[in-house]
């Protein structure tokens, strides 16, 4: 009995092998499918004959034990044996790849790794740099908000207070330390609080959202008039509302001051001018008697100008109007030459008491501007005061008409000292005077 026939006397030793070299073979076969799968997939893989080899090989020991199991039962020792020596040879054909792979292999792995190491390096490296970056641009954050002239609070989206600069400690008596964490709720009286959260569902974000003004509560009880912009803040730890806060009781203050100085102007000047305009009205018409002719020359000349005065309290009672820019202007032909003969006329005794000289060059009649007369004249009579006011004793000041190709441009010129080099950027700014005097 043959070595092979024996294992049919034992069917478990029998169904044991078979089983085992089953499993094997399969395993085998399997190895070289995915190898082949790989190749066929990703043809970017390189050494493409060392995968082949394997491949080969794998599928040699797959046939080799199936062969086994057949000789169980059909002895083929011929074919068994060759199997046995193909697969030799592919063994022998993939140590001999391999064996010739291994030194470039050894390179190759210590450039990737070598390469890894510096990829991650410069990962280390650009996460520390976004890092510092971000770092730094909050510092620069917080550091700009504290520098803030308004008070500036910053609420997450819940409404809680992450952050806020030493302008609204001051506003509202609170230590930062009180602030932050609660509720933005906490600086607003009970009746404004369902307000303010209607204010800020309603921001959702836009920054054109406009100013909204509401009553602040300090940490003593007292209230504040408070004007709230808000601006959407977008950051990778969420979305946060910046709040700029300017204190109105300044303004208000303000506003209090100039409404009584209006009451104090409308009562005090208006009224005794108008009065005076009246009187002069009456001399004037010679319901008092016949003037001297340089009497009623001076007469004409005083009451013209009381009329432009109280023309000009009007509009200053109307202060609001000109803060708004909405002053109303009489526009008109007026002829340069009759209003600059009327500026004279009307500074001559201001002009006679500083020992100075108007000089009005000759002024064509056609020389006609579209302008209010009244402002107009304000604007020269104010020139030529000035002129005078800074001109040395026995000095002149000379008035001209300069034409250009469409414009015509009055000059007044003195011989003082002029304007300060350091003043002269204030020259335009509202009530600015270089000399108070």
């Amino acid at each position: 009995m043959s070595h092979d026939m024996r294992y049919q006397w034992h069917p478990g030793i029998l169904a044991l092998h078979v089983l085992s070299d089953g499993l094997t073979a399969l395993a085998y076969a399997s190895i070289a499918g995915a190898i082949f799968y790989v190749m066929r997939r990703r043809i970017d893989v390189g050494r493409r004959w060392l995968f082949l080899s394997f491949a080969i090989l794998n599928i040699a020991c797959s046939a080799m034990y199936i062969m086994e199991i057949w000789t169980y039962w059909r002895p083929i020792n011929w074919l068994g044996d060759g199997l046995k020596a193909c697969t030799a040879l592919a063994s022998v054909s993939a140590a001999i790849f391999l064996i010739r792979y291994l030194p470039s292999a050894e390179r190759a792995t210590r450039a990737d790794h070598i390469m890894h190491l510096e990829a991650l390096n410069r990962t280390l490296t650009e996460d520390g740099a976004r890092s510092a970056i971000a770092a730094d641009a909050a510092e620069q954050f917080r550091l700009a908000i504290e520098a803030a002239p308004t008070g500036m609070l910053l609420t997450d989206q819940r409404g809680s207070i992450v952050l806020v600069n030493a302008q609204v400690e001051t506003l509202f008596g609170y230590p930062r330390s009180e602030l932050l964490g609660r509720p933005i709720e906490l600086l607003v009286p009970e009746r404004f609080r369902a307000t303010i959260s209607e204010f800020g569902r309603g921001f959702s974000g836009d920054p054109t959202t406009p100013l909204a003004e509401f009553r602040g509560l300090r940490k003593d009880g007292s209230e504040v008039p408070l004007q709230i912009g808000l601006n959407p803040l977008l950051t990778s730890q969420g979305e946060f509302v910046l709040s700029s806060i300017v204190d109105l009781s300044q303004r208000l203050e303000i506003d209090r001051i100039r409404n009584e100085f209006v009451s104090t102007v409308s009562h005090e000047l208006r009224t005794p001018l108008t009065s005076i305009q009246g009187s002069l009205g009456l001399l004037q018409s010679g319901a008092m008697g016949v003037l001297s002719s340089e009497a009623a020359t001076m007469v004409a000349i005083a009451y013209k100008n009381s009329g432009r005065l109280v023309r000009i309290i009007n509009d200053i009672l109307d202060i609001g109007t000109i803060d708004s820019g909405k002053l109303t202007l009489q526009m008109s032909i007026v002829t340069l030459a009759e209003l600059l003969q009327q500026s004279v006329e009307a500074n001559a005794g201001f002009a006679e008491k500083c020992g100075v000289r108007f000089l009005l060059a000759p002024v064509s009649p056609t020389d006609r501007v579209m302008a209010d007369p009244d402002r107009l004249m304000q604007v020269v009579v104010n020139l030529l005061s000035n002129a005078a006011k800074f001109s040395p004793p026995g000095g002149d000041v000379l008035i001209r008409v300069i034409p250009g190709a469409t414009t015509l441009r009055i000059e007044v010129e003195d011989f003082g000292d002029g304007i300060p080099e350091a003043f002269k950027v204030h020259v335009f700014e509202k009530f600015a005077q270089a000399d108070p005097s």
